[in-house]
């Protein structure tokens, strides 16, 4: 099958959803029924990079089908599911930023560490989450240099001590205090320890007038991917770097 951009095969998630029961009247049947479903090998781009979703893609009857929230927050919606109403609701991610403006933002403790120089590494080995049995360290800092695709690598790792499916994604990240939207998003099944990076592109930080990382503060989502009864955002962490 082609190769499908987010743009051309979100409304298929939607309907997805609909299917399950977070419909309005004309879709409100709720039955078990068995059907062919097609396989494919679906890839999704959110801009150039390949979004991983924890469920495989499907097509039927002419329609593609994906994984509502991962799609859905990849780009840029908040996904609220109400198990007793059986309903998905899709908001702007701004409605939530809004709402949160009067709430206590808590913080970890920060860390300090040199800022990389060009095509250098500088190691943080920081855990800088822990909650709910998810652990995230950071490890280190790459500072890649020589191409058009300059830019800054974390590098964490992630430990899940629970029994549950779990998918993590990015929930804020400033750096020196400007709130940049880059793609995060990973799995974590049950005890699983895994590595993974986050990559923030120079020409983004160029474009909000930064040169020079001196302050990183991030956090996360995390939400129960077999079937979205939990989810939560972390603590803030913030990763100084000095001169």
């Amino acid at each position: 099958m082609k190769m499908q951009r987010v743009k051309d095969v979100v409304m298929g998630a939607m309907v997805a959803t609909l299917l399950i029961g977070a419909a309005p009247s004309a879709f409100a049947k709720v039955a078990d029924a068995v059907i062919s479903v097609n396989y494919n090998n679906i890839k999704v781009l959110v801009g150039e990079k390949e979004l991983k979703t924890d469920k495989e893609p499907f097509t039927y009857e002419g329609t593609t089908y994906l994984p509502v929230r991962a799609v859905a927050e990849a780009v840029g919606k908040e996904v609220k599911w109400d198990s007793v109403a059986k309903t998905v609701t899709l908001t702007n991610t701004d409605e939530g930023l809004q709402k949160e403006e009067t709430k206590e933002v808590v913080k970890e403790p920060s860390t300090t560490t040199k800022a990389p120089e060009d095509n250098s590494t500088v190691r943080i080995n920081k855990e800088i989450i822990d909650e709910n049995g998810v652990k995230i360290r950071c490890i280190d800092m790459v500072k890649k240099n020589g191409n058009s695709d300059d830019s800054y690598v974390l590098n964490f790792k992630l430990k899940n001590t629970t029994s549950m499916n779990y998918g993590v994604g990015l929930n804020k990240i400033y750096v020196n205090d400007k709130l940049l939207e880059p793609f995060y998003y990973t799995n974590l099944v049950p005890t699983a320890e895994v590595t993974d990076d986050l990559r923030i592109y120079q020409k983004d930080l160029d474009s909000v007038g930064i040169t020079k990382i001196k302050e990183v503060r991030i956090s996360f989502y995390v939400y129960n991917s077999d079937d979205y009864s939990e989810s939560f955002e972390t603590k803030e962490a913030t990763i100084k770097f000095t001169k």
